[in-house]
């Protein structure tokens, strides 16, 4: 059985909004080059309409970014620890396909005997039972309010199929 880490779904729309952007602009160049002469103002949307996507798609990248230097450094330098899921406290501020994305709330034990309850980013459940989910915190050695949340789910590979065409 392996474990699949479960993303952010915002980041994914930043990467689409930055390919978006970036498609607008592109077709606002060629249309640009190639009839100079002759620019009429709905032309200029296909400008406008790139630059404010690859605005946004910039906006959600850098969280992104940073997001995952930070899970990198403390992988490599923090404290792991095994979690307990306590609670998921969904964000009904926010719809993505229709189901809104949840955070959840976890409690460790650290190397002082000492419950502590830390919090995850935001993820798409998609109908996973929370007794699926797998919670490991890294914590900063000299911070430990300087924590990340890796949410995984159980990712089961022993299927057993009636006919396997392969």
């Amino acid at each position: 059985m392996s474990m699949k880490t479960l993303k952010n779904p915002l980041f994914s729309f930043g990467k689409m909004a930055l390919i978006l952007g970036g498609t607008f602009l592109v077709v606002w160049i060629i249309i640009y080059f190639l009839n100079n002469p002759h620019l009429s103002p709905w032309i200029w949307i296909f400008g406008i309409n790139g630059v404010v996507w690859l605005i946004l798609g910039i906006c959600f990248n850098i969280p992104a970014i940073i997001s995952n230097g930070k899970y990198e450094r403390l992988k490599k330098e923090g404290i792991r620890y095994d979690a307990q899921i306590e609670q998921l406290v969904p964000n009904n501020l926010i719809r993505v396909g229709g189901s809104s994305p949840v955070r959840a709330e976890c409690s460790y034990l650290n190397q002082e005997c000492k419950i502590c309850l830390v919090s995850s980013g935001l993820f798409l459940l998609n109908y996973i039972p929370k007794e699926d989910l797998n919670a490991v915190v890294y914590v900063n050695s000299k911070n430990p309010k300087d924590y990340f949340v890796e949410i995984s789910t159980k990712v089961e590979t022993n299927i057993k199929f009636d006919y396997d065409y392969r």
